[in-house]
C-alpha cells in the first residue's frame, strides 16, 4: 500500500469535506463581520493571520480546492483564496498559463503558483479532474521507483484542481507549482523516446512491470528530474483521460524502448530495441529488483490484439555503475 506523497506535506482538511465525487456540493464560505473566514490546510498560521489585511485580500477571488489521492481514490476539497493576474503569461493550443498565488497557504508559501484555464470556455470539465488524477497516480510511482535508490530521485509536481467560484459558471483551473529551468520532454505517449537519458525511459519500464502490468507511465516532461502533465497508458484502455491508447500505446513504448544499466539493475526485462551497451547516461547506483509480473502474464497482455508484439527476454541483474551522461 502506497501513502501520500511524502515530499510536499499532504493539507489537512476540515472533517466532511472528504469525497470521492469532485462534483459534489462545495463547502461553505463563512461571512463574518470582520471579513471570510477560508477553511485553512494545516500549517498555514499566516494565512489566517492575514485575511483581516484588506491590502493583501485585494484582488483574490474564492475558490474551492479539490486534491485526488491516489491511494484512496477520493477527491478531498478545502474552500481557498487565490489571486490570478488578469493576463495569461503564456498560451498553448488548448490551455492559457496564468500566474497565481494560494494566500491559503500564507503570503510567501502561497506564491509561486501557475493555473492553467483552457480556451475552450465549453471544454468538458472532466479533463481538469483527469490530468490531475493521472499526475498524483505518476506521483504515487515515482515515490515506489526512488524506494529502489533509497533516495529521492524522481518527482512530479503536486496538482489540484480549483473551482472558481465567484465567476459565471464558475470555471475550473489546474494549478500547480511554476518550475524554473530547461524545460525538456523525454518521451510521448506512443513511441518517440529522447535515449540521452536513462533515468526517465527506465522509469516508464519500471512502472509497466511494477504495476503488474497493469499501466505504463509515459510523456515525461519537465525540469531535469522534476515532472510534469503524465499520460498513463492502461491494459484495458479505461480511464486516464483521451490520451490512454491501452495496451497499444504499452507496446508502441515497449517496442521502441532501449533498456539501460538502470533496467537492468532493476532486474527489469528486456524489451524492445537492443539494449545500450554500457552505463552512459547514469550515475545511479540501484538495488536488484525482481519483476512482480510472470513471462506469463506478460505475454497474455502482448496478446490482446497485438499479433507483432515483441516479448521480452530475460535480463541479468546487477548494478549500474557510474557513467560520464546525465542521471
Amino acid at each position: 500500500m502506497f501513502g501520500f506523497p511524502q515530499y510536499q506535506q499532504a493539507p489537512q482538511y476540515p472533517q466532511g469535506f472528504v469525497q470521492a465525487n469532485p462534483y459534489g456540493a462545495a463547502p461553505q464560505f463563512a461571512q463574518p463581520s470582520g471579513g471570510f473566514a477560508v477553511a485553512q490546510p494545516a500549517g498555514s498560521g499566516q494565512g489566517v493571520a492575514n485575511m483581516g489585511r484588506d491590502d493583501w485580500l485585494k484582488g483574490t477571488e474564492k475558490a474551492i480546492r479539490k486534491d485526488f489521492d491516489p491511494v484512496t481514490k477520493q477527491w478531498k476539497r478545502s474552500a481557498v483564496v487565490l489571486r490570478l493576474e488578469k493576463t495569461p503569461f503564456a498560451t498553448g493550443s488548448m490551455r492559457h498559463a496564468i500566474r497565481m498565488e494560494d494566500l491559503s497557504l500564507g503570503e510567501e508559501e502561497g506564491k509561486g503558483f501557475v493555473a492553467k484555464m483552457s480556451i475552450n470556455k465549453i471544454e468538458n470539465k472532466k479533463i481538469y479532474y483527469d490530468d490531475v488524477e493521472m499526475q498524483m497516480e505518476a506521483k504515487m510511482w515515482a515515490e515506489r521507483f526512488n524506494d529502489k535508490f533509497g533516495k529521492k530521485v524522481v518527482d512530479f509536481l503536486v496538482a489540484y484542481v480549483a473551482e472558481l467560484v465567484e465567476r459565471q459558471n464558475q470555471p475550473l483551473i489546474g494549478v500547480e507549482k511554476m518550475v524554473k529551468g530547461n524545460y525538456v520532454k523525454y518521451n510521448n505517449n506512443w513511441d518517440w523516446s529522447d535515449d540521452r537519458r536513462n533515468t526517465p525511459q527506465a522509469f516508464s519500464h519500471f512502472t509497466w512491470e511494477a504495476s503488474n502490468h497493469k499501466l505504463l507511465v509515459c510523456d515525461l516532461q519537465g525540469v531535469g528530474d522534476l515532472w510534469t502533465d503524465p499520460q498513463i497508458h492502461s491494459c484495458d484502455g479505461k480511464g486516464y483521460g483521451k490520451g490512454n491508447m491501452g495496451m497499444k500505446g504499452v507496446h508502441a513504448f515497449l517496442q521502441n524502448h532501449r533498456c539501460n544499466s538502470i533496467c537492468t539493475a532493476l532486474g527489469l526485462p528486456v524489451v524492445g530495441k537492443t539494449p545500450k551497451p554500457d552505463s552512459s547516461g547514469t550515475r545511479l547506483q540501484v538495488a536488484k529488483f525482481k519483476p512482480e509480473a510472470t513471462l506469463a502474464q506478460c505475454k497474455a497482455q502482448y496478446m490482446l490484439g497485438l499479433q507483432d508484439a515483441v516479448l521480452p527476454k530475460k535480463a541479468k541483474k546487477g548494478k549500474a555503475k557510474d557513467g560520464e551522461g546525465e542521471r
